[in-house]
Parts: structure tokens; C-alpha cells; sequence
């Protein structure tokens, strides 16, 4: 009744003859094309009653007196034998959508079961976390309410990067809070669960006491967050001018089955998550998601680019909201279709008028040539070709058909790409980066590794820099970066750091210590610190032999060690720079003044 207002409305929209709203029953969950909007409309009131169930609890708990934080924990990850996958968590985390319209103060939190995480899926973890933001009160902590401790089963076995990649993944991509699920194995009393009164969980902590491996990678990042976690939640991601819209009435799929949501699904989960997502994060950019439906246009006017996957169907609201952000200065990559038809699947193309398209067909070529390069690409039969008027031609098919082209529209520019991309071969990352490259876009920062990832959380005056080697052998890179704060620019010019397989460092950028002391760099991880009167201590970890370099901004010292060790140093105005090599394990560094 909210939307339709009369029953006319709706009959006329359904093509049905239903006599009053109370005569509507729930459909069954079969959709094709003629009936999608009607379940679409299903799938919305649900998300509107969770919010109204959930605003009922918390006022009955508010009634009671108890005036405690409220959280919610959604679950985004579903089991694939070794790995979990979170291509259904754009899905359930959209059903919570509504939650902070009714309850501000709700805080909204994901259910990360990543089982072995490693190159293959640890896009998965950022996506989630910007998935919760796009939903959450800005008041509200970004939080990981359930974050894999161990597994519901003994099997696949749970080692340590299993579960310290995606504890350092979440707190790198902005996350300031974590839970772990289950932290410690129990038993279940007879009867009362649906697995039997075995309880263990592959928890950290055994039901008898013992410890398993992977509670050492726990605590170690506990002691990093003792030591520094006051600082690392006063700061916040460093995105680049990019942002990925996902679109609802593609994921408002949870109640739904048939050929027609399968083809969907199937679509979205290559050529958006495994696709759009991950190849724009392996392309260096550090992206935010919004729900393209729900943005205010005055919001989207202030995103200098969106890459937006579309297919055939769009309602003609969000298809004109997209016109005028290009129309007024805004930046579109718009893949793999261009919209023709409502949701109601009648024609419009209030796009392809904006643009000048025509002629938009499906081809069942699976090659194309870039123009600039001549480089031919290998692309997912999702292939479609076109004509655009007064554009140019940035990719053709191997029959000369043009597949994706640029064009100003006004104030802004559109690049169509009416190609699935998904990250198959390598070269796939340079073809994202290339046509991101063609509007501007340029990553601040990034290696030209894929298997490297680095991230950056900062504010005005301190910051982390977070490198990951997501292979599973070793890796060393470069860091070329230089990092401008309040007083202080800091380069890293060409600084060369290992890292062992699989693993994770958070490196200091101009971190205050106590008093006048500062680490301007590091390039080795430092877990913790000690400051007394003559004495400065500071805790190094490394999981491998590993060169390292630090500068720190303090007095100059007498004599400096690392363990029993002497190191030489040089002082020069103000400023320390200590170079050594590191064992495995923890190690004290001691600069001893006068």
C-alpha cells in the first residue's frame, strides 16, 4: 500500500485483478521476467518488516531499561570445501538495509567465515567490509561481529594465516572492531543441539585447555592492537576517486528460484564479484561501494568516477539518475550491458537516447582487440557489440564490431564496455587499469605485483601502511611512496621489504610514541614499546630473516641494540636511521641515551 497507494495501481502494474490488499497472498518463488517486479516488491516489504521487527526489540528492550549497543550480525560467507566464498553477502547484507532508518544507533556487523584465505579470495573480505559501510550509520563502529576463529567442522584444517590474513585484511580495509567465533570448544548438553554435544569448532582454545597453533597469530595481533589500536581507530582508509555502485533489484534474490535468477546470479557472481570487484582491487584502486537505487543524486554528484555493472534491466529512476551525474561532470564505466528494458521488462532507454547508442546485440565472439594496443583479450561470452554516436572506439571484436567505447555527454564522459571481464588471465588487471586510466584514474598507490597488496589507513598526522603477500611463497617488493602529514613528509624511496608467504605487515608512519618521540617509518613490523627515563625500547617481529630500516624523530642516543647485538646508526637533524637484520621471532631493539 506504501508504494501502489490503491489497489487500481497495483492490478494495473501485476496485471492482476485482486479485489483489496488483503487478498494478496505470497507468491511462490519462481520468477521470470513477467513477474520479477512483482517479487522484487516481495523481496522490499521483507526488508522493510525486518527493520520494523528489529525496531520493535530494541524499544522492548529500551522499555526494560537496558540501554546497551545493539548489534547485528549478518552472515556473508558461504562454505566452498577449502575456501569460503562471500558472493552471496552483497545479498544478505542488503536485507539490513533498512535497519539504521529505524534505529540509528544499531551497529551492523558481518559474519566472515573465510576458511583458507589467500589470493583467491581475499577480495571477498574488502568487498564485505565496504558492503557494511554502504549500509551502516556514519555514527556507528565498523565492526567484523563474527570473525572465523576456527570452523564449524574439523575439516578443512584451520591454520594460522587462515585466520590472521583476514583479522589484518578487516582492520587494513577499516574495520576498528572484531569478534572471534568460537575464541574457546565446549560441549553441548544431550538434546539440545542440532550436531550432537560435540562442540569444538576447531576453536583456538580446546574444550580440555589445549591451545592450537593459530592462537599464537591471534595474540600477536592482540598485542600490535594493545600497543597501537588506540591510534589505528583514530584513522581511516585512503580511497582513491573511485567508487562501485552495485545495483538492488540485482541481489534482492534471497526468497527467489528458475532459469532466470540462476542466469542472474550466475552473471553477478562472475562478472561482478569475481569480476568488476576483484579486478579493480588487483589493479591497485582502493574503491567504496554504494547501492546505486538508494544514493541521492546530490550524493552521487560528489563521486568524481562510479563503475557501475548493469545489465539489461533498469528502473527508469536510477537509469535518469545516472544521465545527469554524467550530464553534470560525473565519470561512468558502465559494464557489461547497457539498460533497455524497466523492470516490468518494457522498453526503456532513457540511456542509450543519453548516450547516443544503438543497435545493442549480444555476439557470441569470446576475443577482442584493444584499439591503442591491438592486444587481443580474451572476454566471457557476456559480449555485446554497438554503435555510439560521435565516440570513440577503445575495444573491437574480431569481426570489427566495436565493443566498448568513450564519449563525452556534456559536463562529463561515459566509457560503455559491453563486455564481461572476470580475472582469468593476468593480463585482465592491466585491461582494468588501462580503461580506468582512459577517464583519469590513476591508483595513489599500489604494486605492480597483484599478489602484493597494500592499503592505507591515515588522518592528518599519523598513519599505517598494510602490505600483503597473498602468495603463498615469499615475495619482496619496492616501496616508493611518499606520504605528506600536518609537519612531516615521509619517503620510502625505494625502500626494499620481504615478506613471508602468506603474511601481512602493519608499518608506522609518523607514529607518536611518549614525549618527542616519533617512528617516522618502519620497515619492519614494531609490536609494542617501552619508554622509561634513559631508555627506549622497541618490540620487532618478523616471520622471516629479514633486513629492516627504521627512522624515528628523538635525541640522539648513546649506544644502541638489537638484543645483546650493537647497531651502527646515523643521527643527522633530529632524525635516526637505524638498518639491521632480523632473526625470526620477536626482538628488542634498545636505544640507550645519556
Amino acid at each position: 500500500e506504501l508504494k501502489y497507494k490503491n489497489i487500481g495501481t497495483l492490478n494495473k502494474v501485476y496485471n492482476k485483478r485482486f479485489v483489496n490488499f488483503s487478498k494478496i497472498n505470497q507468491p511462490d518463488s519462481t520468477v521470470d521476467k513477467d513477474n520479477f517486479l512483482m517479487y522484487l516488491d516481495w523481496a522490499y516489504f521483507y526488508r522493510d518488516y525486518f527493520s520494523k521487527y528489529f525496531s520493535a526489540l530494541k524499544n522492548n528492550l529500551k522499555s526494560y531499561r537496558i540501554n546497551l549497543p545493539l548489534v547485528v550480525n549478518i552472515p556473508q560467507f558461504l562454505d566452498y570445501d577449502l575456501c569460503g566464498r562471500a558472493y552471496q553477502g552483497i545479498t544478505t547484507t542488503s536485507m539490513f538495509r533498512d535497519f539504521n532508518l529505524r534505529a540509528e544507533d544499531v551497529i551492523l556487523g558481518g559474519a566472515y567465515q573465510v576458511r583458507r584465505c589467500d589470493f583467491e579470495n581475499f577480495h571477498d573480505v574488502v568487498a564485505m567490509n565496504e558492503t557494511i559501510k554502504s549500509i551502516s550509520s556514519a555514527y556507528a563502529p565498523r565492526i567484523c561481529a563474527e570473525m572465523q576463529f576456527g570452523g564449524w567442522q574439523d575439516r578443512p584444517r584451520i591454520y594460522p594465516k587462515d585466520v590472521e590474513l583476514p583479522i589484518k585484511l578487516s582492520i587494513a580495509h577499516g574495520l576498528n572492531g572484531i569478534n572471534g567465533y568460537v575464541f574457546a570448544g565446549g560441549k553441548n548438553l544431550k538434546g539440545i543441539a542440532f550436531r550432537g554435544t560435540y562442540n569444538e569448532w576447531q576453536a583456538p582454545i580446546g574444550s580440555d585447555g589445549k591451545t592450537k597453533p593459530h592462537l599464537k597469530a591471534i595474540a600477536s595481533v592482540g598485542l600490535f592492537l594493545k600497543a597501537f589500536g588506540h591510534l589505528m581507530e583514530k584513522t581511516g582508509n585512503v580511497y582513491d576517486d573511485i567508487s562501485i555502485g552495485f545495483y538492488q533489484p540485482y541481489y534482492a534474490t534471497e526468497f527467489l528460484k528458475g532459469d532466470f535468477i540462476n542466469g542472474l546470479i550466475a552473471k553477478r557472481d562472475r562478472l561482478f564479484f569475481d569480476g568488476i570487484l576483484r579486478l579493480v582491487l588487483l589493479a591497485g584502486f582502493k574503491f567504496g561501494m554504494f547501492d546505486l537505487e538508494r544514493e541521492p543524486l546530490t550524493e552521487l554528484k560528489r563521486r568524481k568516477l562510479i563503475w557501475v555493472f548493469s545489465l539489461d534491466f533498469m528502473d527508469p529512476q536510477t537509469q535518469g539518475k545516472l544521465a545527469e551525474y554524467v550530464r553534470s561532470g560525473g565519470q561512468l564505466v558502465i559494464s557489461p550491458e547497457i539498460p533497455r528494458f524497466n523492470l516490468l521488462f518494457e522498453k526503456s532507454e532513457i540511456l542509450m537516447r543519453e548516450f547516443g547508442i544503438t543497435s545493442f546485440m549480444q555476439s557470441n565472439e569470446d576475443v577482442i582487440y584493444i584499439a591503442d594496443t591491438d592486444r587481443d583479450v580474451y572476454v566471457e561470452k557476456e559480449l555485446h557489440t554497438f554503435n555510439m554516436k560521435n565516440a570513440r572506439i577503445i575495444a573491437k571484436t574480431e569481426r570489427g564490431s566495436p565493443c566498448a567505447a568513450i564519449k563525452r555527454v556534456r559536463k562529463g564522459r561515459v566509457l560503455v564496455v559491453g563486455l564481461g571481464l572476470r580475472h582469468i588471465f593476468d593480463y585482465h588487471i592491466d585491461v582494468v587499469r588501462y580503461l580506468l586510466g582512459l577517464l583519469g584514474a590513476k591508483p595513489v598507490f599500489y604494486s605492480r605485483n597483484p599478489a602484493i597488496h597494500t592499503v592505507m589507513r591515515r588522518n592528518n598526522d599519523f598513519g599505517f601502511l598494510c602490505v600483503f603477500n597473498l602468495d603463498d611463497v615469499e615475495k619482496e617488493t619496492t616501496l616508493k611512496i611518499k606520504i605528506s602529514f600536518k609537519n612531516t613528509v615521509i619517503s620510502f624511496n625505494g625502500k626494499k621489504i620481504k615478506l613471508a608467504r602468506r603474511s601481512a605487515l602493519f608499518l608506522p608512519l609518523n607514529i607518536p610514541l611518549e614525549g618527542d618521540f616519533k617512528i617516522l617509518y618502519s620497515t619492519a613490523e614494531v609490536y609494542g614499546f617501552n619508554r622509561k627515563r634513559n631508555l627506549l625500547e622497541l618490540i620487532l617481529f618478523s616471520e622471516i630473516k629479514n633486513n629492516f630500516n627504521i627512522l624515528l624523530s628523538c635525541p640522539k642516543p648513546k649506544d644502541l641494540y638489537l638484543e645483546e647485538e650493537g647497531l651502527n646508526f646515523k643521527y643527522e637533524n633530529g632524525k635516526l636511521n637505524i638498518a639491521g637484520s632480523l632473526s625470526e621471532g620477536f626482538q628488542k631493539l634498545r636505544l640507550i641515551f645519556k
